[in-house]
């Protein structure tokens, strides 16, 4: 049985994924912004590049550690929440980023950085931001019959 996504949960999912990204920095400084994130994210890869005996700097890398551990869990978690079957949670999973089965938070880290390191010009935005930028730049979607990046903006 093919997952049917309806109007409404298209526009709460944007909803919910506009206001986690953009509400932030259009109200508040956010607390990190690319800079941050990338000073942190690139102590995480300094330090795993080092075979984790480093012990300068960890607070930084531990901290880039959880933080995409948490983005990749709200992903799964909004899914969950929304989903009432295992198709419709697939669908929902995978309607603005792709992560490919295989990948690890480490490979996520160094995508991250690298997409930071490419874009200095946006280092000054949200954190949050550009992280979804990174990744749905990296790892994009590939549409489905039923529902498109396109038709859930649309409605």
């Amino acid at each position: 049985m093919r997952a049917k996504v309806t109007d409404a949960m298209k526009k709460l999912i944007l909803v919910l994924l506009v206001s986690a990204c953009w509400a932030q920095t259009n109200t508040t400084p956010s607390r990190r912004d690319g800079n941050q994130l990338l000073q942190d994210c690139g102590s995480l890869i300094r330090h795993a590049d080092a075979d984790f005996r480093s012990a300068t700097d960890t607070y930084g890398a531990h901290w880039c550690l959880g933080y995409i551990d948490g983005f990749l869990e709200g992903f799964d978690a909004f899914a969950l929440a929304h989903g009432k079957t295992y198709e419709e949670y697939e669908t929902l999973r995978s309607i603005y980023v792709c992560f490919p089965s295989a990948s690890t938070i480490g490979q996520d880290a160094r995508v991250l950085v690298k997409w930071l390191n490419d874009h200095p010009e946006r280092l000054h935005e949200d954190a949050n931001l550009l992280t979804f930028t990174a990744f749905q730049s990296a790892y994009p979607c590939q549409p489905k019959p039923s529902v498109t990046k396109k038709s859930v903006i649309k409605h």
